[in-house]
C-alpha cells in the first residue's frame, strides 16, 4: 500500500537530482520518465500476479486501465514520440498518488465493512 506513494515521492525529486549531472533538458525529462515508468511497471507487475489469485473489483480494473494509459503516455515520452515530457512525468507522479489513495480507501472500507481494526 505504501509503494505507490514512495514512488511518487522519490520520482518527484528525480528531476532536481538528475539535473545536476545532465545538461540536456530533453534527456533529463526522458530519463525521469523512464525511472517513473520502470518503478510503476514493477508495482503493476506485482499487482497483476497477485490479482490472478484474488477477486478484483471493477474499480481496481478501471484503475489498472488508467495506469496502462499513463504507461503508454510515459513510454511515448521516453521514445520521444511526444514533446510534452514534463506532462508525462506529472501524470506518472499523479498515478502514484492516486493508487496510494485508492489502496488506502480499499483498506479503510474493508476495515469498516468487516469490523476489524483497533479499538
Amino acid at each position: 500500500m505504501v509503494e505507490p506513494s514512495i514512488i511518487a515521492l522519490f520520482d518527484a525529486l528525480s528531476p532536481a537530482t538528475l539535473g545536476l549531472i545532465l545538461e540536456s533538458e530533453d534527456s533529463l525529462w526522458r530519463l525521469c520518465n523512464a525511472v517513473v515508468l520502470a518503478m510503476h511497471l514493477v508495482g503493476f507487475t506485482a499487482y497483476t500476479l497477485i490479482a490472478r489469485y484474488a477477486e478484483t473489483l471493477l474499480s481496481q480494473k478501471l484503475m489498472a486501465g488508467f495506469a496502462i494509459l499513463v504507461f503508454l503516455i510515459q513510454a511515448s515520452s521516453l521514445l520521444n514520440l511526444m514533446p510534452h515530457h514534463q506532462f508525462a512525468l506529472v501524470l506518472g507522479l499523479l498515478l502514484g498518488l492516486l493508487v496510494a489513495i485508492f489502496n488506502f480507501c480499499l483498506l479503510l472500507f474493508h476495515i469498516i465493512h468487516t469490523g476489524d481494526g483497533a479499538r
